[in-house]
This record gives structure tokens, sequence and C-alpha cells, in this order.
């Protein structure tokens, strides 16, 4: 970028942030000219809004919700490793697409925690890392200190699934943010407790909460079905008097009460026929 932010390297050509955020084609195209990369390999770059705060990539369709409440996210080591590819100078960082999504949590390649810049004052589909990171000497110091964690089953799905990886059909047969929406409140629940603070789980308990909830997930109704049992096995509260509500906790009323105009998925109608199936109602 010419050693200066994305956003003024965006106004020396003419080219509008937005236009870059949204994909527009005159936008891609532009790019193309000015740095030689093919218009195709740019695209392939961007997650290209379609409309209802709804965004595409690499074939994948999901929500805003999806992307990282936290819009900075970096492997200290991968970065590290970038600028020292790069002369003094110019040291390039490169960010991933794959770490502004919500479920990925850790680098596959190095087997650490991602370090988080919580609030920087943009949005998570167009962060420019490099105004961003903290000075070489930092950056140093954290992939020293970064704990060691490897990547959950959800995670690993997710970043195969954007691959074009198709191997769990029930998880793949739904858009990509319903599946991981599903194992992550359903882990959440049995990890935590039915009733568990949603609002108070940090981010490394999200990240175990995929991993319990992928391996009932993963094996598709026969394995969600379980999930619900183990739930029903350890009611926080009476059966008798707080029924289907009592027992599933935030599972159901994430169900039943939500009024967000997306749908939950198929999630919603197996725990309904489950709680026709085992319940009184």
């Amino acid at each position: 970028q010419c050693d200066v932010s994305a956003a003024t390297f965006l106004e020396m050509f003419g080219v509008s942030q937005h236009d870059v955020r949204m994909a527009k084609p005159n936008a891609i195209e532009k790019l193309s000219r000015i740095s030689g990369v093919s218009a195709e390999r740019l695209s392939s770059a961007t997650f290209q809004s379609i409309g209802r705060r709804r965004y595409l990539q690499s074939g994948q369709e999901f929500s805003l919700e999806f992307f990282s409440r936290s819009p900075l996210k970096f492997c200290p080591h991968c970065i590290v490793e970038d600028m020292l590819k790069h002369n003094e100078r110019l040291p390039l960082p490169v960010g991933r697409l794959n770490w502004v999504l919500s479920p990925v949590r850790a680098c596959a390649i190095h087997n650490v925690s991602l370090v988080e810049i919580p609030s920087i004052g943009t949005s998570a589909s167009f962060v420019d890392l490099s105004a961003h990171l903290p000075p070489f000497s930092r950056l140093s110091e954290l992939a020293a200190s970064s704990p060691k964690i490897h990547p959950s089953g959800l995670q690993a799905y997710v970043e195969n699934r954007f691959s074009g990886e198709q191997v769990y059909a029930w998880l793949d047969n739904q858009d990509i943010d319903q599946a991981v929406k599903a194992t992550e409140m359903l882990g959440a629940s049995i990890e935590y407790g039915a009733h568990f603070e949603h609002a108070k789980l940090t981010e490394s308990q999200w990240r175990v909460a995929g991993q319990v909830g992928f391996e009932f997930t993963s094996k598709g109704l026969k394995g969600i079905r379980n999930g619900l049992e183990t739930l029903q096995r350890k009611p926080e509260k009476s059966v008798h008097q707080s029924g289907p509500q009592g027992v599933f906790g935030q599972l159901y009323k994430w169900l039943h009460f939500s009024k967000s105009e997306k749908s939950a998925g198929p999630i919603r109608e197996v725990l309904r026929e489950h709680i026709l199936d085992t319940m009184a109602v």
C-alpha cells in the first residue's frame, strides 16, 4: 500500500472505501487495474453484501452477526512472520479472512489463541489491519506469551466448509451461521447449564461451547437428540413446575421467543419434536 494506510491508498486512486467494503464491481475492477491482480482473485477476498444484513463468501451465505464481536483479531505469530518476510522499511502484515468470523478463535497453523483488540470503530467486513497493530516489539512479546490452544471442532468445520468441504449432512444443509449458532447454544447449555447467562460467557467459554456442541451436532439428528437428553437428565428447575422452558432454558427461549426475522434453522423443529416425543405437553 505504498507505506500508507488502506484508507489513504484508496483515496489516492479515487476508490471508494464503501465500494470496496461492499465489493462493488466498479471498485474491484479499478483495484485490479491498479494492482495487476485479477478481479476474480480480488473478489474471492471480499465479503459480498447481498442485502438485509446478509453476506456471501466462498458460496457461503451468513448474517452480519456471524462476524466477530471484536473486529480485529490476529495471530501474533502469523503477523511477525509476515513482517519478517519483507524489508524493515515496508513491513507487510497480512490479514486473514477467517480471523473476522466469530467461531474462529485460534490459529490453526500455530495452535495459539488469537489476540483481540475489542473495538476499533470499524466494520469487521473491512479492517485495515496494519493501522491498528501494536509495534513490532510488542507483537514479538505477544507471540512469545500467546497461550497454546487448538482450534475447536466447530472452528475446523467452519474453515473447512469455506474451503468447499461437505461432510456433516445435518450441518451442511443449512446456512453456516445457523449451524454455528445451534451448535454453540446446545454446547453452552450442556457445559454451563441450561440457564447460563448468554452475555456473561467469554470468548474462551464460547470456544468450549462450540467444541462441546459439535460433538453432538456433527452426528446429526441422533447426536442432537442425545444432547437434548443430556439436558433432560440434569434439569435446573422442576420439570413439573417449569416444563420445557425450565429444562431447556436458554436454548428454548432463543428458539421460542426470538423476534429476529432470520430463521434459527432446523434446530427449532428438532427441539419441538423432541419435546413432543419425550414430555407431557
